[in-house]
């Protein structure tokens, strides 16, 4: 019975060559890995920045960007509810301090990135003045602002009118706005008389209807921080980002100054 033989053929350089090369076709071929996609929760005043940069924000942070945009208490509180949100960049510092003590947050990555200023705007039926002591007299009978239960520039928009010696005929004409953007977009449409908003958003007020107020009392330090199990991978590109030439400039366009 004749054994079986199996014979053996030498593999020369032009055939290694060509498995190389078939082998780096191969791979040309293959598909991408997947980026994973980054949802980033901003606050109302900060939206219209983050929606004209998306782009930009997909690249540095290595995926395909959702933004949402609200009131930066309800994101924080649909944060801590389950929210699946993978950057929070909230109007303020101090609204993120209820993330700290949960797992939901790396705390390393808060960061102050730019600082929002309060501005006054008043409707297009009153050709006045755009200042303080115009908000004060009888012309107007409305101040919109964000509502200060969960809107950072609601309570900081009331507590400086509350600091004004003109303070006992401001406060009574305040309403309520569910966000920054809604004070702004009453204003301009005439619902209400004024706004005491973000400047970010009343800048593209005709001049003369709008004023940017200054000082310590009427600033907000807009402040990101990174959450999410994507946290560990996302973290170090946010360090990158809010150090990248661009964003600072971008920022200052829209009408925020640097960071505190």
């Amino acid at each position: 019975m004749q054994a079986n033989s199996k014979q053996f053929f030498p593999v020369t350089k032009a055939m290694r060559t060509t498995l190389l090369l078939y082998a780096a076709a191969l791979a040309a071929c293959a598909p991408a890995p997947a980026q994973q996609p980054v949802t980033i929760a901003v606050a109302t005043d900060l939206a219209p920045w983050a929606h004209t940069h998306k782009a930009e924000l997909s690249e540095a942070l290595g995926g395909p960007v959702t933004v949402v945009a609200g009131p930066s208490g309800q994101l924080a509180t649909q944060l801590l509810a389950g929210a699946p949100f993978d950057l929070l960049l909230s109007a303020d510092s101090a609204t993120l301090d209820r993330l700290l003590p949960t797992d939901r947050c790396d705390i390393g990555s808060r960061r102050p990135f730019a600082t929002g200023h309060l501005a006054l705007a008043l409707a297009p039926h009153l050709a006045l003045p755009a200042t303080v002591a115009t908000l004060a007299s009888d012309a107007v009978t409305t101040i919109a602002i964000a509502n200060p239960e969960h809107a950072p520039y609601g309570r900081l928009a009331r507590a400086y009118l509350g600091s004004l010696p003109e303070a006992p005929r401001l406060l009574p004409k305040l309403v309520f706005a569910a966000s920054a953007a809604d004070a702004a977009a009453w204003v301009d449409r005439g619902a209400a008389d004024a706004a005491v908003s973000a400047w970010s958003l009343l800048r593209t007020q005709p001049e003369g209807r709008r004023q940017q107020l200054s000082g310590a009392a009427t600033a907000l330090p807009a402040t990101g921080i990174v959450c999410g199990p994507a946290a560990s991978a996302i973290a170090p590109r946010w360090q990158a980002l809010t150090a990248a030439p661009w964003f600072s400039q971008s920022l200052t366009d829209a009408g925020f100054g640097p960071p505190p």
